[in-house]
């Protein structure tokens, strides 16, 4: 049933005609059908990877459909397709899944309580400038040398920063700014000095460390200072995403890199932390 004011508006639009058929629209019509649309639809869900001009190729060797890369593209944003770079995450195998797996089963009755006790160590190396050459920009054509338009570089990155952080629920540790890459005398320097006086003051004996796997705390070494002092690490299954909250941030200097990482780590917010925690279980 069509409103007063929708028949009133069809009325006046064909005012003077003795019919009232759709007239037909201006402008050059749309080179293809329905049928080439979802032609198109099915190849880009089963070549994902492809580029608009490799699926324009394949709509014209297997369907006889020859339009331009620009009428791809065009199509594909039509109907919600839109040109993204990949996610990227670690390499699962098979034993790697499994071992995710097993975890998840055996630590499926994990209290809320009993996650508030963990503490969370990692480190993280910070770069000074970007590196990887994903910064996009809107420029027009030809606009490619002004100074606006160009992102100065600087040899592996201008100098990077090694940091160690630790957080628990309710608060973190300061974080330490490391001078070398974490080897296993750094790791147990860092656990004898920072990481565990700051654990027992909190929790006296009753924690347990998570520290994400990496080689260095896994030596021997670390793993005898850790029985001798009675902590228990936490199992983490390798290749499994954590849940760092340092955020990377662009500095001027190394040396102010240094003051800002340690100012934004010590600004984090308590609510924020303690939300993480709470997303174990």
């Amino acid at each position: 049933m069509r409103s007063q004011s929708a028949v009133c508006k069809v009325l006046k639009h064909h005012r003077g005609e003795d019919h009232l058929m759709s007239q037909k629209s201006p402008g050059q019509p749309q080179l293809t059908t329905r049928r080439d649309d979802r032609q198109l639809l099915n190849l880009c869900r089963r070549n994902w990877k492809k580029t608009g001009s490799r699926l324009r190729h394949l709509l014209r060797r297997h369907h006889g459909i020859n339009v331009s890369c620009q009428t791809v593209h065009r199509r594909l944003l039509q109907h919600g397709y839109q040109d993204r770079r990949i996610t990227k995450c670690p390499r699962l195998t098979v034993r790697r899944r499994v071992a995710q797996l097993r975890w998840a089963r055996e630590h499926r009755w994990l209290q809320l309580g009993q996650c508030r006790h963990f503490v969370f160590m990692d480190e993280s190396c910070y770069i000074l400038d970007r590196i990887d050459g994903r910064q996009r920009m809107w420029r027009l054509r030809g606009e490619n040398l002004p100074d606006d338009c160009i992102q100065e570089t600087t040899p592996g990155g201008g100098g990077s920063v090694m940091v160690s952080a630790r957080f628990h629920y309710g608060g973190e540790t300061p974080l330490v700014v490391l001078d070398e890459n974490v080897k296993s005398f750094v790791c147990w320097d860092i656990l004898e000095n920072h990481c565990l006086p700051h654990a027992r003051k909190v929790y006296w004996n009753n924690f347990r460390l998570q520290d994400y796997n990496t080689r260095a705390h896994r030596v021997a070494a670390v793993r005898e200072f850790l029985d001798a002092e009675g902590v228990q690490p936490v199992p983490w299954p390798a290749f499994s995403p954590d849940t760092n909250p340092i955020e990377r941030t662009i500095f001027l200097s190394l040396q102010e890199f240094d003051w800002n990482l340690t100012e934004k780590w010590d600004a984090l917010p308590i609510d924020d932390i303690n939300k993480l925690v709470d997303s174990m279980p």
